[in-house]
């Protein structure tokens, strides 16, 4: 008989209750000295493994199945559900249900489910190489509840491959090809019993790379191809965690098409054909060949293109065949494009309203042609010109001409002209070009040729230096974080796991998410956490706050509560970045968290262990784990040099002292000593780029720094001992013969620690400036005013991690081979000037050095008490050759124009009433500004001045010589203490400015 149900004993007792006294009926009495605890004995568990089709990821299934509890009745005799006086034994309680649960790795479950009266149960989704202890107890009608008895399942992690599949049989027909398979391994086995699919691959490679199906065991795949393709087919087995096995062997076959079917071919061998050829075809191909029904277009025997007659085979002759037009050819269906050249030989052809004679030669002659647009392979024209007169263009026989129309004059000026017969061109006019190159003779006709100011002839005498160092620029690598749909991630906080993932937040309230990047920043998975505990929105906003990765375990803070007076409480949750179960612990001895509610809590990791700052205080804990059970012991406090850090880490890092690096805002990464807590301000690594710093970490030997965007960014760079310095940087052309010029002029520029450098030349390209210029050399030095060989390459552009401290050094002259240097030469040869700085002139107009000017203020000048006050002549007294300053507009300074050796000679005369105060004559180089009339001192540097007591009133003079550039401004001052006014005015000032020589 079945096991009764409680309806069937309810449904029993009513229909008996008549006949039974109350006191005799007892289920269990309040002490249940009379009730039976059920007890299981067994349980077994079955271990399958599958994997979820659609995230690749393998599992493990397992079926629990258990013995249900022997029950006695009160006489101590074994209670069979099919005993027919079952419901006499008033003393019995069955087993009405069995609880039922699972926890990872020896753990004991926190959760039960019921069963429903079931004896087994399936659970799913286990991952691979964690053991599964299941839990069951059974539970008595009254309620009561039997001992749980608990049995550990062993789930594998599955690493051996399938055996490689046997080789496939190949078909093919019409473009189609068939992948025929017995669904067995290369050595005739059976496949495994995790046995899962086989990836069929083919395609025009051998061995193929492209999947075109998937078998699940013995059958047929079959995919198109392109015929006449040889198509290589190659089979690959894997299990139910996707080991994948070695592929078949390799087969091909030539896609066939419809043609290689022998029925089409024998019916198209019986269809009409049509023969393209000037000789009549039964006289050229063998006898029979020709049929009846065939056709045979004749060709013209001199223009093979061109068909002169239609015929037809009927009856074993050619017929001629006509095509009716109005029939066949329909109305506008021939067009211009469509007809050949001498296709239609009659003297008049109407059409509509058209009507044009063709002449015998087939031309056809018109003297306008309207038309929007004319399309022709070959126009062929006497003329063709845009207009008859006026501005116009024109091509003829004799060239090509514009024609621009002087309103002025009235005529049709000629602006270019390409002579047809000469091959020369004429320009009437400006020509403007940013570069003229000219490999043949050039001719300058006009007398007042100019070369403006600041502009250059060049003469080229081989290989010079590049004129500029090259463009020094910090870079750093770095990911984006991106979403499982590809867009970009901006998590909340990241961290690091300990293979080399990245590991974000976000989300609030139980929205909270985990996301897995992989180190390319591309999405890799998204964990949920299973528990959030009590609270978790206090205080700080809703959700879960901070992260930190140890391992395999996401740590996490969320605020609990306050005592009301001076601290916050806090949670700290482990979450299982693989399976997402959250798992609360609290501090040391099982104590709560808490903080000061005047600072907020951090939380950082020195790889395995703990570390939480509140304010500016650092305490570092252990941490162990058994299981999800977890046992935390307070280390050391430090005193924080950064309050409230956003991200926080120890490790030895790349100083090889045990330290803190950590972070906050938007600040560069810092980073403190663990024994004296004083900060290494050397160590400092730069900011990437802008935003506020979400995560930082030291992986693998390379600092990385996520931003508020969701970028990360890596130092690998130079390893510099501060957090910048200063280097130079030079080129050089280069040729691998080896060739090499002069280094070019030095880029000085700041380099940041841990910053790859990017050294490149804006614009260059091999052959630049000469054919033998393959590539660039770039030098640099790790020590400032140092430059050796760091590379070459010909694409301009190369980027360093380190700055080499010895090795080549740039040369100091160019090897490239010599040219003969470009000349600038008088026409009867006696001025010639060479690019390789050698000239030869005539004997007479030369002109000499020095240079001298002279000028002078006439007029007194107003002198202030204690100002320095700048001055400029009024007249030129006289000077030689053709050379005098140049003052700026409106202002007391002047420019020599040249890089050249002078002398300048600056006297001011004072009134002879200023006898109370010293004077002063002072002469500045490229001051700031263009005047000066304050009792400061001109910003510009002073290169000479002379001061005169008070007893000497007619002068003071000051003499200076030196260099000075072609772009050098010179100002000239005078400057008197007297406190009289009357005794501090200048009666005029001379200035002498001689050029001694010309410098390089």
């Amino acid at each position: 008989m079945r096991t009764p149900t409680l309806t069937d004993i309810i449904k029993d007792l009513r229909e008996t209750s008549e006949a039974l006294d109350a006191t005799d009926v007892d289920f269990g009495d309040e002490e249940n000295a009379n009730v039976e605890v059920p007890t299981i004995t067994s349980m077994t568990p079955t271990v399958t493994y599958y994997a979820s089709p659609v995230t690749k990821t393998p599992y493990a299934r397992i079926q629990w199945t258990w013995v249900a509890p022997v029950m006695h009745d009160e006489d101590g005799n074994v209670i069979s559900p099919t005993d027919p006086d079952i419901l006499d034994d008033v003393t019995f309680d069955p087993v009405v249900d069995y609880m039922f649960g699972t926890a990872l790795n020896g753990a004991t479950p926190t959760t039960f489910a019921s069963t429903k009266g079931s004896t087994s149960v399936i659970t799913q989704e286990h991952p691979l190489g964690s053991n599964v202890t299941g839990t069951v107890y059974a539970v008595l009608k009254s309620g009561i509840k039997g001992p749980a008895y608990s049995v550990e399942a062993t789930v594998s992690k599955d690493t051996t491959a399938p055996n490689r599949p046997s080789t496939p049989t190949l078909t093919s027909s019409a473009s189609i090809i068939s992948v025929i398979w017995d669904g067995l391994d290369y050595l005739g086995n059976a496949q495994p019993s995790d046995y899962n699919n086989t990836v069929v691959y083919a395609d025009a490679s051998n061995p193929p790379t492209t999947p075109v199906g998937i078998l699940t065991g013995r059958g047929v795949c079959a995919f198109h191809a392109t015929a006449g393709s040889t198509i290589y087919v190659q089979l690959v087995s894997q299990d139910m965690s996707y080991n994948q096995s070695v592929g078949s062997t390799v087969v091909s076959i030539v896609s066939q098409s419809v043609l290689d079917d022998t029925g089409l071919a024998d019916a198209l061998a019986n269809k009409a054909v049509i023969y393209t050829q000037t000789a009549d075809p039964t006289t050229t191909l063998p006898v029979g060949t020709v049929k009846n029904g065939d056709w045979w277009f004749k060709t013209n025997a001199t223009v093979t293109s061109q068909i002169d007659m239609i015929y037809k085979r009927v009856s074993g002759a050619w017929v001629t065949d006509t095509i009716n037009a109005a029939d066949v050819i329909a109305a506008q269906s021939i067009v211009s494009n469509n007809i050949a050249a001498n296709a239609i030989t009659a003297n008049k052809i109407l059409a509509g309203e058209l009507a044009a004679r063709l002449a015998t030669t087939g031309e056809l002659h018109a003297d306008i042609i309207n038309g929007g647009i004319i399309n022709a392979a070959i126009t062929i024209s006497a003329a063709l010109q845009t207009a008859a007169v006026g501005t116009r263009c024109t091509l003829d026989y004799s060239g090509f001409k514009m024609y621009v129309h002087n309103t002025v004059t009235g005529n049709d000026d000629i602006v270019i002209n390409f002579d047809a017969v000469t091959g020369l061109a004429s320009f009437f006019g400006n020509v403007v070009s940013n570069n003229l190159i000219a490999n043949g003779v050039v001719t300058l006709n006009s007398p007042t040729n100019i070369m403006n100011p600041n502009t250059a002839l060049i003469l080229y005498s081989g290989i010079q230096p590049p004129s500029s160092g090259p463009i020094v620029t910090n870079k750093w690598d770095s990911v984006q974080l991106k979403n499982s749909d590809g867009s970009n991630a901006s998590p909340t906080f990241v961290s690091r796991m300990s293979d080399g993932k990245f590991v974000g937040m976000s989300g609030i309230f139980q929205t909270v998410r985990y996301t897995v990047y992989n180190a390319n920043g591309t999405w890799n998975r998204t964990i949920t956490p299973s528990n959030f505990g009590p609270n978790r929105d206090y205080g700080f906003g809703p959700g879960l706050h901070l992260l930190v990765v140890i391992a395999d375990y996401a740590y996490s803070i969320g605020v609990s509560g306050d005592d009301g007076t001076t601290n916050y409480y806090f949670d700290i949750l482990a979450t299982n970045l693989t399976t997402g179960a959250t798992v609360v612990f609290y501090g040391p001895g099982g104590t709560k968290w808490k903080f000061p509610m005047s600072a907020s809590p951090r939380l950082g990791t020195d790889g395995s262990n703990l570390i939480l700052s509140f304010g500016t205080t650092i305490r570092m804990y252990s941490v162990s784990r058994t299981g999800e059970t977890y046992t935390v012991t307070y280390t050391a406090t430090k005193s924080n040099i950064m309050s409230n850090p956003d991200a926080i880490m120890r490790g030895t890092l790349d100083t090889g002292t045990d330290s803190f690096l950590m972070s906050s805002g938007s600040s560069n990464m810092r980073m403190c000593l663990y024994s004296t807590m004083v900060e290494n301000t050397n160590g400092a690594i730069p900011q990437a780029a802008s935003g506020t710093n979400i995560g930082l970490g030291y992986y693998s030997s390379v600092y990385w720094c996520a931003k508020s965007g969701g970028a990360v960014y890596f130092y690998n760079g130079v390893s510099l001992s501060t957090p910048t310095a200063t280097r130079d940087f030079g080129i050089t052309y280069y040729n691998t013969a080896p060739y090499e010029s002069k280094m070019s002029p030095r880029t000085t520029a700041t380099i940041k620690r841990l910053a790859k450098i990017n050294l490149s030349a804006s614009g260059w390209s091999p052959g630049v400036p000469d054919a033998n210029v393959t590539q660039l050399r770039y030098y640099g030095g790790a020590v400032a005013g140092t430059v050796y060989a760091q590379g070459n390459n010909a694409s301009g552009q190369i980027v360093l991690t380190s700055l080499a401290t010895s090795g080549g050094t740039p040369p100091t002259s160019s090897s490239f081979p010599e040219s003969a240097p470009a000349v600038i030469r008088n026409s009867d040869s006696s001025l010639i000037i060479s690019g390789d700085g050698t000239v030869k002139v005539p004997p007479t107009k030369l002109r000499g050095f020095p240079i001298k000017w002279t000028g002078y203020l006439a007029s007194s000048v107003s002198c202030s008490t204690n100002v320095y006050r700048s001055l400029k002549p009024s007249s030129r007294i006289n000077y030689t050759g053709e050379w005098e300053p140049t003052w700026a507009s409106g202002e007391d300074r002047f420019t020599i124009g040249y890089h050249c050796w002078v002398r300048i000679v600056w006297k001011v005369h004072f009134d002879n009433t200023s006898t109370a105060g010293n004077r002063l004559a002072a002469i500045y180089k490229n001051p700031a500004s263009g005047t000066n009339t304050s009792s400061s001192e001109p910003a510009g540097r002073l290169v000479w001045a002379k001061s005169a007591p008070s007893s000497d009133y007619t002068a003071c003079l000051a003499i200076w010589e030196g260099e000075v550039q072609a772009t050098d401004t010179i100002m000239l001052v005078a400057r008197t203490s007297s406190t009289t006014n009357a005794q501090h005015g200048i009666s005029h000032t001379t200035v002498s400015i001689t050029i001694e020589r010309m410098l390089d």
